[in-house]
């Protein structure tokens, strides 16, 4: 089977007033920024969206966060206040064009 993991974006607002966002990041194995552990759920609905553990972080307040360290990324998100705009990026499968034919003769 060929599944290929893409990121579907999504934007959440959050408010840091100094005692943290409520959550803990990790480097993943593909060079990315994840969240790792969620410690308050409350803040973390914004137009539907959740954050959810394994998302990836692609932005903070309109600065592009590739290829950054985790500590870069945890500085500029401990830095970013009282508003922090997150832009991050759920996994989501992408059937390849070989799958979809697979699919289509089952």
């Amino acid at each position: 089977h060929t599944l290929r993991q893409v990121l579907q974006p999504y934007t959440v607002q959050l408010e840091n007033y100094g005692n943290g966002l409520g959550f803990s990041i990790v480097d993943d194995a593909y060079g990315n920024v994840r969240i790792n552990t969620i410690l308050q759920k409350s803040q973390f609905s914004s137009n539907g969206n959740e954050i959810r553990r394994c998302d990836v972080v692609l932005e903070i307040n309109d600065s592009h966060v590739q290829g950054m360290s985790r500590q870069q990324i945890a500085d500029l998100l401990k830095s970013a206040s009282p508003h922090v705009s997150l832009v991050l990026g759920r996994s989501v499968p992408m059937v390849t064009k070989r799958r979809r034919r697979e699919r289509e003769r089952e």
